[in-house]
């Protein structure tokens, strides 16, 4: 469910329970011949890169497929109706796949919407004009050679809002790959500020677009990077030649959820893989379209899994891309956090913003809170 690279070895059953529908939905799905209807799921709703536009690569006719949802419904009966499963590495890989499909599935926007919504979460019907006007304010950021680099939404008329380390993939330096990332961040926006402004073209880019637009103009130019928070990953940047951007602002939530334990909400973002997450491969291009670059915007739900004083937890289905994701409430479409890590199978992480919004960050920017 998220951009680590680190395999799933460890079962714990109340991870699953808490993330699988109610038991009689389960019973439901699981009712009948759930590999077939796993299978036609698979076909419209593959969470990362394929479903509700045209038709995927056809794998879903792969033996192997079928076996892989073979195990996954079996592991959801043992979990259905015994208290501590003994279940296989293949089980678990293979359950995880199931929740995917199920319960977190990350939905391609097109047209600035996301078309249907799956049956445990009906507020994407419901709040369905709100969801699509908050999710316009999002884009994908992009190096100036075009390379997704991230996420990044207004946070005011002239401020995105992203992490220092999308701030540093679009200054050219690598995170996942150089440890001194954070303290050559600074000196490193110093000098691309500079070049940016002698060089226009050079200029990262935000794209607001359901899909990549290729050689069309893209919507946003980063003008410089304003601001990078000392502690937390966080970062302002300013840009420029977007239509309309007051209306495009996501506010930000100044109370906080009711609930930060298990509060519904909603990442949109620009999940994509970027490598192999030690699943089945024929599992990866079903439910991730493989390895790839080439991203789209999405929608994933799911819920607040509790806060720390400098971490808000999710359970929404995100990857790699995601970084900079903006985490809204369904209830008020008010921005609580700002996603920035995760581990598949595990947790995601984010700042809690309105638990800092008083910060200088904040102050010395003017980004406001309601």
């Amino acid at each position: 469910m998220t951009e680590s690279t680190s395999e799933v070895t460890q079962f714990d059953a109340q991870w699953f329970r808490e993330r699988l529908p109610a038991p009689d939905e389960l019973e439901n799905i699981l009712s009948g011949d759930p590999v077939s209807a796993l299978l036609n799921l698979a076909k419209t709703r593959a969470p990362i890169e394929t479903g509700f536009e045209g038709t995927p690569v056809d794998i879903t006719g792969n033996p192997e497929i079928a076996a892989q949802f073979a195990l996954a419904t079996t592991a959801a009966q043992k979990l259905k109706s015994e208290p501590n499963p003994g279940l296989t590495p293949e089980e678990i890989q293979a359950l995880h796949a199931f929740v995917h499909l199920v319960a977190r599935p990350a939905l391609r926007v097109i047209e600035g919407e996301t078309p249907g919504a799956p049956e445990p979460w009906p507020e994407l019907d419901q709040h369905r004009l709100m969801v699509a006007r908050r999710i316009r304010g999002v884009g994908r950021l992009d190096t100036a050679a075009r390379q997704p680099a991230g996420t990044g939404w207004f946070a005011s008329p002239a401020l995105l809002m992203t992490n220092n380390h999308v701030a540093a993939a679009i200054c050219g330096i690598n995170p996942h790959t150089d440890p001194a990332w954070r303290s050559n961040l600074d000196g490193a926006v110093s000098v691309h500020n500079k070049r940016w402004k002698e060089f226009p073209d050079e200029r990262p880019t935000w794209d607001p677009g359901d899909s990549p637009s290729g050689d069309n103009v893209p919507a946003g130019r980063v003008n410089q990077i304003v601001a990078t928070h000392p502690s937390l990953d966080m970062a302002l940047l300013e840009v420029a030649d977007v239509t309309d951007s007051e209306a495009l602002v996501l506010p930000l939530s100044a109370g906080g959820p009711d609930e930060p334990d298990k509060e519904r909400v909603y990442v949109a973002g620009y999940p994509a893989v970027f490598s192999h997450l030690y699943i089945h491969p024929d599992l990866l291009r079903l439910l991730f379209g493989g390895t790839s670059t080439i991203v789209h915007k999405r929608v994933a739900p799911g819920l607040l899994r509790g806060r720390t004083d400098s971490t808000l937890r999710h359970d929404a289905s995100t990857l790699g891309g995601n970084s900079g994701s903006a985490i809204i409430e369904f209830d008020s479409h008010l921005v609580v956090g700002l996603h920035y890590s995760g581990k598949y199978g595990d947790t995601n992480f984010s700042v809690p913003l309105w638990h800092i919004k008083d910060d200088p960050f904040f102050k010395d920017n003017e980004l406001n809170f309601r």
